[in-house]
C-alpha cells in the first residue's frame, strides 16, 4: 500500500524543482527553453505562462503562436493573471 506524500514532503519536492529550475536557468542561458517546459509540463502556472511567452516571442525556440496560445491557455486555467491577459492580447 503505498502512504499520501505528507505536506512536508511535497514541499520539499517543489522546493527542489524550483532550485533545478533556478541553476540551469540562471547558469545555463541555452537550457532555459527546456527547463521552462519541463517545468510547466508539471502543471506549474508561472513556467507555463513564461513558456508561452517563449514560443510567442521566438525565444529559445521557433515562434509557434499556437503552442503560445495553449501555454497561456493552461496557465489562465490555474487563475495566471498574466496569462489571461496575454491571451486577451492575442485576441487582438
Amino acid at each position: 500500500m503505498k502512504k499520501k506524500k505528507s505536506r512536508f514532503m511535497k514541499a520539499v519536492s517543489v522546493f527542489m524543482v524550483v532550485c533545478f529550475v533556478l541553476f540551469f536557468v540562471a547558469f545555463i542561458p541555452a537550457n532555459r527553453f527546456h527547463v521552462v517546459k519541463f517545468v510547466a509540463e508539471k502543471g506549474y502556472a508561472r513556467a507555463q505562462y513564461t513558456l508561452g511567452q517563449m514560443y510567442e516571442k521566438g525565444q529559445g525556440v521557433d515562434k509557434d503562436l499556437q503552442e503560445a496560445k495553449k501555454w497561456y491557455q493552461q496557465a489562465a486555467a490555474k487563475g495566471h493573471a498574466e496569462a489571461k491577459t496575454a491571451l486577451e492580447a492575442m485576441k487582438k
